[in-house]
């Protein structure tokens, strides 16, 4: 009986973050959305396209760019521009760590002023890049690529996740004690920063691995609060992840 010979996979390379000064600089495999701030003053879903609702985040997972997109050079070859990017994912390990920052109001806050515990979501998916801008994705609005709209339950997305947190803040806040500040406090692998995605999903010409996040103010207890953007509190995400998978020949086949 003939054997099947295993498939291989390999540990491909990230986009991380250069940290540091200039003269000691260093890249680091971490990534993510240093400071995502919800909508000031209201908890109600938002109208497709507004950019008031919350805050939203997006960025490319592998440097798996297009040829044409990217934009080619001498030394590009003809497997290069014909077979393209296609390529396997196979797995996603790593920890995704999200913790609430306090609110900046002057002089304390109370329920009234700030939003006492805040909504994450984050979601990786597979969907077209820019022709012109590749390190973005080809969408209209921000609503499209939102992990936490009901609109986007149906998606095929690769992981997604949603973390209630309290951020830090006065005693009088109704969360404070009761909600943990970051995702490391709830503590399983199901429910805490760690993820291990198993998934076979083909990246084409044209698409891109990404990351998405957003962040909206909410309390069961009330609709809205009063003070402006700039003092409510905030959600830090930062990323740790490795993507397992293989290269494949690139079929002739476009979104359009």
């Amino acid at each position: 009986m003939r054997r099947r010979s295993k498939r291989k996979y390999t540990w491909f390379p990230i986009i991380g973050t250069r940290v540091g000064v200039e003269g000691e600089q260093y890249d680091v495999t971490f990534g993510g959305f240093p400071a995502l701030t919800p909508n000031p003053n209201s908890g109600a879903p938002p109208n497709e396209g507004d950019p008031t609702f919350g805050d939203s985040g997006i960025q490319a997972l592998v440097p798996d760019r297009s040829i044409e997109e990217s934009g080619h050079s001498n030394t590009s070859s003809l497997r290069d521009l014909t077979e393209g990017q296609d390529w396997l994912l196979k797995r996603i390990v790593g920890n995704i760590f999200v913790a609430a920052g306090p609110d900046s109001a002057p002089g304390g806050s109370t329920n009234a002023d700030v939003w006492s515990s805040l909504m994450v979501t984050v979601g990786i998916l597979v969907a077209r890049s820019q022709d012109d801008n590749p390190d973005s994705p080809d969408f209209t609005t921000n609503d499209e690529f939102d992990p936490m709209a009901v609109n986007n339950a149906m998606n095929p997305w690769v992981w997604r996740r949603t973390w209630w947190l309290g951020p830090p803040g006065e005693a009088s806040n109704t969360w404070q004690g009761v909600l943990p500040n970051t995702n490391t406090e709830y503590g399983d692998m199901r429910s805490g920063p760690h993820i291990d995605s198993k998934v076979s999903r083909r990246i084409t010409k044209e698409h891109r691995l990404w990351l998405t996040a957003r962040v909206i103010g909410y309390d069961p207890l009330v609709q809205s609060v009063a003070l402006a953007q700039n003092v409510q509190p905030f959600a830090t995400i930062v990323t740790d992840l490795r993507i397992l998978g293989a290269m494949r020949k690139g079929r002739n086949k476009s979104s359009f």
